[in-house]
């Protein structure tokens, strides 16, 4: 798609908000309220090009790509959150592998890593924190070890002190009032991440 993408972006680029691609599918953020027509000319010209044809989906505010949810809120921001598909069976490393210690360690830290980067909201980030630790716990990890691993993984985010969370865009240009620091950080409460964590 990269002569498709140039010949769309020459001609549509000033609606095309966002794009992102993963080999053949992508997906993107587009405003035409300037134009209204414009989306189908768009979808007649991507398919005048070449021998590949596209399958174009509706235009909707909300959308799953890849392991991600995307969704533009009230203000008009880029939001995201970890998506993941119901038949995902979350075979981690069991705490009896055969792997070095610090695999399964890693693992963890890996996996907050990740939910750091992809939830706008700490909302979401907890909530993905609760799966995997309860999806650890299954795989026979410690109630302690799996907590202390986790609160552990919690605080270097926080002390990572990262830039914008990139995925905070303002349709339009700008910056969001929504915009968080990137990673999970402790409320003003001072509570930690466990506490909003029941252990079942």
């Amino acid at each position: 798609m990269p002569t498709t993408k140039l010949l769309s972006l020459s001609k549509y680029g000033r609606h095309l908000q966002y794009y992102g691609r993963f080999i053949d599918d992508a997906t993107g953020a587009w405003n035409d309220l300037d134009d209204p027509e414009a989306f189908d000319r768009f979808c007649e010209d991507i398919n005048d090009f070449g021998i590949l044809r596209w399958e174009v989906e509706e235009r909707c505010n909300q959308i799953d790509f890849l392991d991600l949810t995307f969704w533009i809120n009230k203000e008009d921001c880029i939001m995201t959150k970890t998506f993941r598909k119901p038949q995902n069976i979350y075979q981690y490393i069991p705490k009896q592998s055969a792997h070095p210690p610090g695999v399964g360690r890693a693992s963890i830290f890996g996996c907050m890593r990740r939910y750091g980067l992809q939830n706008s909201l700490r909302k979401d980030y907890l909530e993905q924190i609760n799966l995997l630790y309860t999806h650890m716990k299954a795989r026979g990890w410690p109630h302690l070890l799996a907590e202390w691993i986790i609160k552990s993984a919690d605080k270097l985010e926080h002390d990572l002190s990262l830039p914008l969370h990139s995925a905070a865009k303002f349709i339009g240009g700008g910056g969001c009032s929504g915009s968080r620091p990137l990673g999970p950080r402790t409320g003003t409460n001072g509570h930690n991440v466990f506490d909003n964590i029941i252990d079942e």
